[in-house]
């Protein structure tokens, strides 16, 4: 498994720009120290599994941007993931549903990674 530097703020503020130029919403960041507290959590975390856990929920209960945070932060978790040869077998409205109760707090970190753990695999080669 090839080894990745963490996710900068810059790439995020990038995806984050991609996400809204796609699905609309308002640019910005609202909490520079929301966003780079949300960032440093995956550095805490073990697998590449629980650091795409921490991008999903961290971000997503940051709300360090105007707006987009839940999309940005399921971006994150996924590209997380795809970086480490990992794929996810959810539905969309199951990545959905995960994203929402990150985002809302019906699911915590530890519920959360375990959605995860039981739905990625490594990806065919």
């Amino acid at each position: 498994m090839p080894e990745h530097d963490f996710l900068t703020a810059e790439e995020v503020e990038h995806i984050h720009d991609l996400a809204l130029a796609r699905h609309g919403g308002l640019p910005g960041v609202r909490d520079r120290g929301a966003l780079e507290s949300a960032l440093a959590q995956p550095m805490w975390s073990g697998d590449p599994v629980e650091q795409a856990g921490a991008y999903l929920y961290f971000l997503a209960r940051s709300h360090a941007f105007s707006d987009g945070n839940k999309r940005t932060a399921l971006i994150c978790c996924l590209t997380w993931l795809r970086l480490h040869g990992l794929r996810h077998r959810l539905t969309q409205d199951e990545l959905f549903d995960l994203t929402l109760s990150a985002a809302q707090g019906t699911l915590s970190k530890d519920e959360v990674l375990t959605v995860l753990q039981h739905t990625v695999r490594a990806a065919a080669t």
